[in-house]
């Protein structure tokens, strides 16, 4: 397979709100919203690290939501 470019994005700006942690939180309470980098990122970011691990304590490929949710660290 060949490698394709990815296609420039329309606009690289961001609206203000988005620009600061604590405007994005307001917005977030104003609207009903969820700001920028929410826990709910948070909690996916953590979760595919950890699936790297698991992935190579295992020797295979791994599926999101993690079975074994706890600490691959620890089984090394």
């Amino acid at each position: 397979m060949k490698w394709k470019d990815l296609p420039e994005p329309d606009r690289w700006d961001w609206p203000e709100h988005a620009r600061h942690p604590i405007k994005s939180l307001i917005r977030a309470v104003e609207t009903d919203g969820s700001p920028v980098g929410s826990g709910l990122d948070g909690r996916w970011a953590v979760e595919m690290v950890a699936a790297v691990y698991a992935s190579q304590r295992t020797k295979a490929r791994v599926s999101f939501r993690l079975k074994d949710r706890g600490n691959p660290l620890l089984r090394f």
